[in-house]
């Protein structure tokens, strides 16, 4: 997407930004202001320039780009702000042309879509930022909840809110390292007429990034949210 295009969302959010609180995911904890930055998951797409696999036979599927989009969103409006086609050298059917200019959009979006997401994200906000779009926190899904990213967020002047993977993630706790499960036996459980936040607990992904990981109510079970800084009080 273009300046001139994520200028006129700029416009639209300045509008549309008041302080409310966000959503009934996390009734009980309160933060400053509703705006975010969202980043919506990989999801995949048409075919994008240059990249996506052939189908050779009726056995084998057509392999698209994934598509990264940012949007803005105050809690009750969505505005698109950005957009990414994500592939691998592996995924495209040929080579970029070398003989495109190197300055034109079409070209640096061919390169762009060869990174890693976690690699384009920090792009995407800095061309929101630039642009005049203002936001308190990033909300972003499992996928992109690691230590380098959440650090990189941080370094732009927000916070991160996102769900966090059962994974071999270990959280640092009193010179210990934890697991997932280890961690939400030793959070606190929750107090208040909150029935959604079972526990939280301030914890570290790595040395320098501090976090509060907050466990909601899922069904029968429970789901870990990750939250950067203590803007949010549970």
């Amino acid at each position: 997407m273009n300046i001139p295009n994520i200028r006129s969302t700029a416009t639209l959010s300045r509008k549309f930004t008041r302080p409310t609180c966000w959503g009934p995911s996390l009734r009980g904890c309160e933060c400053e202001t509703s705006s975010k930055f969202a980043f919506a998951g990989l999801q995949r797409s048409g075919r994008g320039p240059g990249t996506g696999r052939k189908a050779t036979d009726r056995h084998e599927g057509l392999r698209p780009n994934a598509m990264l989009t940012l949007g803005w969103s105050d809690g009750h409006t969505f505005l698109p702000v950005d957009f990414a086609l994500l592939s691998s050298v592996k995924s495209r059917i040929q080579d970029i042309n070398e003989t495109i200019d190197k300055r034109t959009s079409g070209d640096k979006r061919r390169m762009e879509a060869l990174l890693p997401a976690t690699e384009v994200i920090p792009s995407m906000l800095n061309r929101a930022l630039a642009a005049g779009i203002q936001a308190s926190y990033v909300l972003m899904d499992s996928w992109f909840t690691y230590a380098p990213l959440i650090q990189s967020v941080i370094n732009r002047g927000l916070d991160v809110i996102g769900m966090v993977k059962a994974d071999n993630k270990r959280y640092l706790l009193n010179d210990r390292r934890l697991s997932l499960q280890e961690l939400y036996f030793a959070a606190t459980p929750a107090l208040g007429a909150s029935k959604e936040t079972l526990r939280h607990i301030d914890t570290q992904l790595s040395p320098g990034i501090p976090v509060r990981i907050v466990f909601v109510r899922h069904r029968s079970q429970w789901l870990p949210l990750c939250i950067s800084q203590a803007k949010f009080v549970c």
